[in-house]
């Protein structure tokens, strides 16, 4: 179902990040799978992190129409080499405004949670 919902995502979506000094950083990106997980080159800031460490990031997909859902895939990694292996432990489909329909998450915007279910 996620691969599904990337591929109606076009364009490059975001790697979301946090620098050493821990200021957010945000960078355009090419995403394949590896099995379950997705790879992602990693900044050039990412090699001054912890080794060993896991560190969390966020890949963002822009919506597709104006009045459309962005796609948001959070995780955590412990590369610190040029590729990073995220392991997905959530992705939403986000929009803002109220929800046409109850869906039962604690969002306030029109969220459609995608992982896990």
């Amino acid at each position: 179902m996620l691969r599904a919902e990337v591929a109606n995502h076009p364009g490059d979506p975001f790697l979301l990040t946090v620098t050493v000094a821990g200021a957010p950083h945000s960078s355009p990106v090419a995403v394949t799978w590896t099995a379950d997980r997705l790879t992602v080159p990693a900044p050039r800031h990412w090699t001054q992190l912890p080794a060993g460490r896991s560190h969390q990031v966020s890949v963002l997909y822009p919506p597709a129409t104006p009045d459309g859902y962005a796609l948001i895939i959070d995780g955590t990694t412990t590369d610190t080499g040029p590729e990073l292996t995220v392991s997905i432990t959530r992705a939403v489909l986000h929009r803002r405004g109220r929800p046409v329909e109850p869906n039962g998450t604690e969002c306030g915007s029109d969220c459609i949670p995608l992982f896990p279910r």
